[in-house]
């Protein structure tokens, strides 16, 4: 069986599916509703990052922020908006889902955005990732199940 997680994000254009459960769903309109999504979120509900608790499992403290201007959002009004100043060091901003059963496969649909200034020297970790079994801060990986 497959699952899809979608997390709506910041998108520049309208994104659509041709296949998948996505294509059941114009504007992915109610499609946490599918009985194989297992996760949707669609950043409507909120007026504030906090508020992603507990769905979300982690939440970063600063730079982020619930985005409503005009063009800053998907099929929606609203979308989860990230901030990472020039910096010469790392930084680490996320919202983060811990699954309470692991699956097997794991699909995702999402829409980023980047600012058209953006631009990285280095090591930088943007975007999305799917992780399982991610080794914890003493380098020792969770056994499988």
């Amino acid at each position: 069986m497959k699952f899809l997680v979608l997390i709506n994000l910041l998108v520049p254009a309208r994104a659509r599916a041709d296949i998948g459960i996505a294509a059941r769903y114009p504007d992915d309109k109610n499609i946490g509703s599918d009985p194989a999504v297992i996760l949707a979120d669609d950043f409507e509900s909120y007026t504030d990052p906090t508020q992603l608790k507990p769905k979300w499992s982690l939440i970063s403290s600063t730079g982020m922020r619930i985005a409503n201007e005009p063009g800053n959002s998907y099929a929606g009004a609203k979308s989860l908006e990230m901030t990472l100043q020039t910096s010469t060091t790392e930084q680490l901003k996320e919202a983060r889902i811990n699954l309470p059963i692991e699956q097997d496969v794991l699909y995702f649909r999402a829409y980023t955005k980047f600012d058209p200034g953006f631009s990285i020297l280095g090591s930088s970790h943007n975007g999305l990732s799917i992780r399982a079994h991610y080794p914890d801060s003493s380098g020792v990986a969770a056994p499988p199940n």
